[in-house]
């Protein structure tokens, strides 16, 4: 039967005239629930979480206190399992221990296939997420004073998939998981933000690839996950290091429509391992390297 304690008594059931409602769920920022120090995820209640803190979570480099902040959410659904009772002889029936589960579903609507690659590893991860509101306010965790703690999605039960358009059904990203049986509805709070969250936007990743080089330029693209060529990067945003002679290999950069033409600014020797890094605030680019 459900486990049930003697020593706590009847909770009194007073409420104040005036208590804050939910709005709708309008985004999630997922965390990895343990940081590398193998502590659960928190942040000081008395944080003020405005555009800087979260332009800072989003572009963090360190990947266990990162944030990773999903595209908008429609047609969100957390429905709990029925109680589950043993029914005796008798006719007397007993709930069971057995937990309800509480799962979660949602649609990235009009998304692309390419969002698809962002998600491919959180089925294996260990998942922690705060809700966002649409009155930009994000549900956490509130079981310890004073920290706000992610809601932990339970162990290997995320899972996304493309849904095709039909009709008038438009394409977009279906989610799912079940809440872990530890997160109690009693134990989540909600925080104001001070910033845009609701219009905050996760790194765009890409990837260099190189058309052409030799020892005076290389010539490059950055296509990204959603069948296009990332633009705008800068002669500021991106570093050349020859790994051979230990040294910068500066230069100049030109963009033409996406294409990418980076001039060393004096020749680099044949067999030398250079190495081509983007930094850039809203990207994600692995460094590239190759020998000239």
């Amino acid at each position: 039967m459900e486990a049930c304690s003697c020593k706590v008594g009847l909770g009194v059931l007073g409420t104040p005239q005036c208590t804050e409602t939910e709005g709708l769920v309008k985004k999630l920022i997922y965390v990895n629930y343990f940081d590398e120090s193998g502590q659960v995820y928190s942040i000081p209640e008395s944080t003020t979480i405005d555009d800087n803190y979260i332009t800072a979570r989003i572009n963090e480099s360190n990947a266990s206190i990162k944030w990773y902040v999903s595209p908008d959410v429609e047609d969100v659904d957390q429905p709990r399992e029925d109680p589950e009772y043993q029914t005796f002889d008798s006719g007397r029936k007993a709930r069971t221990a057995k937990p309800q589960i509480k799962s979660f579903s949602a649609m990235h609507p009009s998304a692309h296939r390419g969002l698809m690659k962002g998600y491919a590893n959180y089925k294996c991860a260990k998942l922690g997420v705060f809700v966002v509101f649409d009155d930009e306010r994000i549900l956490f965790d509130g079981s310890v004073d004073g920290q706000i703690r992610p809601l932990r999605i339970a162990d290997t039960t995320f899972n996304v998939y493309y849904k095709d358009p039909k009709g008038s059904e438009l394409q977009g990203i279906m989610l799912s998981f079940d809440w872990d049986t530890l997160v109690k509805d009693e134990n989540l709070k909600t925080i104001a933000v001070d910033g845009d969250i609701l219009n905050a936007n996760d790194l765009i990743e890409g990837s260099i690839s190189e058309t052409s080089h030799d020892g005076d330029q290389i010539v490059f693209t950055v296509p990204n996950n959603y069948d296009g060529d990332i633009t705008g990067i800068l002669p500021g945003d991106i570093t050349a290091f020859n790994v051979t002679d230990a040294g910068n290999a500066s230069g100049t950069l030109a963009e033409n429509n996406g294409v990418y033409t980076y001039t060393y600014g004096s020749t680099q020797d044949g067999g030398d391992v250079i190495q081509l890094t983007i930094s850039k605030t809203g990207l994600k680019v692995p460094v590239y390297e190759y020998t000239v």
